[in-house]
């Protein structure tokens, strides 16, 4: 995500800053625990302006950018199969 910011030589305000982390620690918390964090622990940014909508259309948005590519397998990841 910061490599298509920087292409793309986006002027982001804080806020969108702080929402685009909090959305990625949702995505984080969704892939690698067990029982991630609800949905709405991370749209509570510091200015409480995040709904759970656009934190939905956000990950949306982060996952399309990416390809829904967003992990490198390994080769524990061959041994846990």
């Amino acid at each position: 995500m910061h490599q298509r910011i920087h292409r793309e030589k986006c002027s982001l305000k804080e806020q969108q800053i702080q929402e685009i982390a909090a959305t990625c620690l949702y995505i984080a918390g969704k892939m690698e625990e067990i029982y991630p964090p609800n949905m709405e622990y991370f749209a509570k940014t510091p200015e409480e302006s995040m709904t759970d909508t656009q934190l939905v259309n956000l990950e949306k948005d982060i996952l399309q950018t990416l390809n829904f590519d967003l992990s490198v397998p390994t080769p524990n990841n061959w041994l846990n199969v």
